[in-house]
């Protein structure tokens, strides 16, 4: 009799769906929360920052950050009291919490990017759009210059999120060195920098930096031209190859260029461009 008086169960109500700005707002909340259990304890942080040698583990997951943290802060717990190595692994246990969270949602993230598909109405322009930029340290960047300056420049599309744009970060450092013995560069353009946003920067230098990758990074105003050029990839990693007019050269590169495969359909264009240039 008990049972039976029972109110019915409500049905639970369906929450509405996130939009991709509303998405992307979420993930900059969880870098705060992660951002701010660093600064928590930002003295002993700093001092284990400054010995950094970019050691971390291979694989890309949802706690390659608080992976990275762990290995550096087993790596140089002698400067450390006992009492700051304790309080820096509860940051760690905290951030990986944090992290997981971070990870769910930048997946559910890039399914959107891609479900929302590809804009036909702005088809990939034949030469990268003019702008006005930075790089990730601050130091401007423009893209007349940026062109003029190089035989060839490779421009690799990617995001935080993006696991297989993670794990060719360091197959395109090498590739920049090689690149620039012959007069051209690689340059990294994260959608989650444009405008200056600071979240997407920070956590973009620690992924460059995990993965031993230091070729430059750029970013300018999603608004712009060359913003929306950017926004309009909805494939990721996506690779072009431009030559110093920034004239586009061959086809763009679906996937990373850790696949054998995708590293000789590149180096083609790249052939391509340097052909182009010498014969001037």
């Amino acid at each position: 009799l008990a049972a039976c008086s029972k109110e019915p169960k409500k049905p639970e109500e369906k929450q509405p769906e996130l939009t991709i700005d509303e998405m992307q707002a979420k993930i900059d909340e969880q870098f705060d929360k992660l951002y701010g259990v660093l600064e928590e304890h930002e003295d002993p942080w700093n001092r284990l920052f400054e010995q950094s040698d970019d050691t971390v583990n291979e694989t890309y997951d949802e706690s390659i950050i608080s992976t990275y943290l762990k290995t550096l802060l087993e790596k140089h717990k002698e400067l450390l009291s006992d009492e700051e190595h304790k309080a820096l692994t509860e940051d760690i246990e905290k951030i990986l919490v944090i992290e997981k969270e971070l990870y769910e949602l930048e997946e559910t993230y890039a399914k959107m990017l891609e479900e929302s598909g590809v804009n036909q109405e702005n088809p990939t322009p034949e030469t990268f759009p003019a702008f006005q930029g930075k790089d990730l340290d601050g130091n401007e960047v423009d893209s007349a210059a940026l062109f003029a300056g190089n035989k060839v420049t490779v421009v690799n599309f990617w995001f935080n999120g993006c696991k297989p744009c993670v794990e060719e970060l360091d197959d395109l450092n090498a590739l920049n060195e090689k690149v620039k013995a012959q007069g051209g560069e690689v340059v990294g353009i994260n959608t989650e920098t444009l405008d200056g946003n600071q979240q997407g920067i920070d956590a973009a230098k620690k992924l460059l930096a995990a993965t031993g990758a230091s070729y430059r990074n750029i970013y300018f105003a999603s608004g712009s031209d060359a913003g929306k050029f950017a926004l309009n990839i909805m494939a990721f990693p996506t690779t072009y190859v431009f030559d110093r007019d920034g004239n586009v050269v061959g086809q763009p590169l679906l996937g990373g260029i850790d696949k054998e495969e995708n590293l000789a359909a590149l180096q083609k264009n790249i052939d391509a461009a340097l052909a182009k240039d010498n014969a001037k």
